[in-house]
């Protein structure tokens, strides 16, 4: 984690939470977590997402059983003294967490190049001229996400853009006390500051809300988003009519 991943409190939730699902924190740590998840609705949100989003890289892996040797070393080990696992000496560098954690993202990274590899191979047995050329995925685009807060720092709004499916989805991570005859409105702003601002649908009251993405290429090119105050049912016009009460930047995700 950089610098600046310490200093963003929304990078912190997302790496937090991503290695809470994947088990890499202590019992101290994960019971942490644990206690937040109904305080911080962001940890929450991210929580969430990695535990929908993880499986997806292993999932076309067979599982395969341990040898015999393995099952029988790691019944020695629970079986020897535990006191020595919880003693305050100072635990050798091969014993750390961080040298476990670190393996275990590189067997993970390994495991899914290697299917990635042997898949490719097969392919090319198959059709050496052909089939990599048309069996390859198109190259993805970019995800942006961004999380819109108050005057207060709180985060009233998680928002999604993805790009290659060209859908937004925006959750509420507050509830609003938004007058029934109102809505708020979602606009994409450009750095270009002679490009009025995009609208990109309205916010939801509560729970969440998918939108399609119709300005793709201005998102490459956006400088961040707005939300605004507007009658119900959104701007009459293609720019926003009431006052912007909130403002959010964009973080490329993926």
């Amino acid at each position: 984690m950089t610098d600046s991943e310490k200093n963003d409190p929304d990078e912190q939730n997302i790496m937090l939470a991503g290695e809470y699902v994947m088990g890499m924190l202590t019992l101290e740590q994960q019971q942490a977590v644990k206690d937040s998840l109904n305080t911080n609705p962001l940890l929450k949100y991210w929580v969430d997402y990695w535990e929908a989003h993880l499986p997806q890289l292993y999932s076309g892996i067979a599982s395969k059983p341990p040898a015999i040797r393995v099952w029988k070393k790691i019944k020695q080990h629970i079986q020897s003294d535990t006191a020595t696992l919880y003693s305050w000496q100072k635990t050798p560098w091969w014993q750390g967490m961080t040298l476990w954690r670190g393996l275990a993202i590189a067997s993970i990274l390994c495991v899914v190049s290697l299917t990635a590899i042997l898949r490719l191979e097969w392919l090319s047995s198959k059709n050496p001229v052909i089939a990599i050329t048309e069996k390859t995925p198109p190259i993805p685009l970019p995800h942006y996400v961004a999380v819109v807060r108050n005057d207060k720092n709180q985060a009233f709004w998680h928002i999604s853009l993805n790009l290659t499916t060209e859908q937004i989805l925006v959750t509420s991570l507050q509830s609003s006390d938004l007058p029934k005859d109102k809505s708020y409105e979602l606009w994409l702003l450009s750095k270009d500051k002679q490009t009025p601002p995009r609208s990109l649908g309205l916010m939801p009251r509560k729970g969440s809300q998918q939108l399609a993405l119709n300005v793709t290429k201005a998102v490459l090119h956006a400088e961040g988003l707005a939300v605004s105050l507007e009658p119900l049912g959104g701007s009459p016009s293609s720019t926003p009519t009431g006052p912007v009460m909130f403002q959010a930047t964009l973080t490329h995700f993926i």
